[in-house]
């Protein structure tokens, strides 16, 4: 016969067993209640891209096929996080497979944390579980937002790789090779260049097995890399002349480069344009100046061998971008994944560094391939084409609150 000990045990083993069913059940309800809204929304985004050749105006199609926010409630429920910390999924990587890696920043809210790398599965195109991989960065460190910032992911002489920042002292950040499969990190040696002391944003290029970085679009600097025992070296191959990087550049780096013909690719890549801030006129006291920052997706077509930028695109207005819930002035729209089938892409897309989303992304790949591009875009034809659309993006008011995110 039990005893009252063991009783009590098996009451509260069930007790257990049917609050925790109940909570995942509530939190299944409320994905679904959520993706209501959101699941197969369709909307047409306009672009008009430039080249020497001219001006042609398109558009594509996007379908909204899931986000990050049941991921992000699966480890709030796993790892038993409660407000006022938090983890947060942004910067996807999507491979053919379906494989996503996404940043996984978990913090307390204004306070900073610390970013791994997790792992979910596209089934059906529907994001389904998620698992934080265990590899680390080369150095580890304890200072805020330490770990991988902002991975590209690629493929590369049958390996899967992300290339990340990381960050290696106080407002210093280098860059890092991922190897997925190992779950090992290897830093990076560079020649040819003088790095910055914060780097981020290279973007893999992949051609007849040769590995390529862009390391900046404007002005145009391409590196090409060979692993080595335990570290990447990579070595500038192509430098425009004339110009050099600087914190006011406008396109930045973005999705891996997809195929497009012979030596011709594209990308999504990311522009940032920056509304400077006012002192206050009420108080005698000089006020530090509050800059708002505007980030959205821009599609390149670029050329190797000759290295040159054929055309770039319009800002990109996919969604209205959501509020951010942290104290910040930046409205981010931020593409950093993609994976290709057919004339149909899958797109990952992360706003405001809270939530990721999968798109699908149709009818743009084939009206690329109508164009003819021979000639190509300097650093400040590109510049200055992408200023002379600041005014739209920087007055668009309503990118605060949308109903979707």
């Amino acid at each position: 016969m039990p005893t009252k000990y063991a009783t009590r045990q098996q009451f509260r083993r069930r007790l257990t067993f049917v609050i925790t069913t109940v909570l995942f059940a509530s939190l299944v309800a409320s994905h679904i209640k959520n993706s209501i809204k959101t699941f197969g929304l369709n909307r047409r985004v306009p672009l008009v891209l430039t080249s020497f050749e001219g001006r042609v105006s398109l558009s594509f199609d996007v379908k909204v096929l899931d986000s990050t926010k049941f991921l992000v409630d699966q480890l709030a429920s796993r790892f038993l996080i409660q407000e006022p910390f938090r983890c947060l999924l942004v910067s996807p990587s999507i491979f053919q497979d379906g494989e996503v890696y996404f940043r996984t920043l978990c913090e307390q809210r204004s306070k900073g944390g610390f970013s791994f790398i997790s792992k979910s599965q596209l089934r059906e195109r529907r994001l389904n579980g998620v698992d934080i991989i265990g590899a680390l960065p080369p150095s580890f460190i304890s200072l805020e937002e330490n770990g991988f910032e902002d991975c590209r992911g690629f493929e590369w002489k049958y390996n899967r790789y992300l290339i990340c920042s990381v960050q290696t002292g106080i407002s210093e950040r280098k860059m890092s090779f991922v190897s997925v499969s190992e779950l090992r990190s290897y830093p990076v040696k560079t020649a040819g260049i003088d790095l910055l002391k914060v780097e981020k944003n290279w973007t893999p290029l992949v051609w007849q097995d040769i590995l390529f970085l862009i390391y900046s679009f404007s002005p145009l600097v391409v590196l090409e890399c060979e692993k080595r025992l335990d570290y990447f070296y990579c070595e500038v191959v192509y430098k425009e002349t004339g110009d050099v990087v600087t914190e006011a550049t406008i396109l930045r780096g973005g999705t891996p480069c997809i195929w497009l013909r012979r030596n011709q690719f594209f990308c999504f890549c990311h522009g940032r344009w920056v509304e400077e801030g006012r002192r206050s006129s009420k108080s005698e006291v000089e006020t530090e100046k509050e800059d708002s920052y505007f980030y959205r997706g821009i599609v390149v077509v670029l050329q190797v061998y000759p290295f040159r930028i054929l055309s770039v695109s319009s800002p990109l207005k996919l969604f209205p971008s959501l509020c951010s819930s942290r104290i910040s002035r930046k409205s981010v729209e931020y593409p950093t994944g993609i994976a290709q089938f057919d004339d149909t892409l899958l797109l990952g897309v992360h706003f405001h560094d809270e939530v990721s989303y999968i798109f699908e992304v149709s009818n743009l790949v084939a009206q690329l391939n109508t164009l003819q591009f021979d000639y190509g875009l300097n650093v400040s034809t590109v510049e200055a084409y992408l200023e002379s659309h600041k005014g739209s993006v920087i007055r668009n008011t309503k990118w605060c609150g949308s109903d979707m995110l």
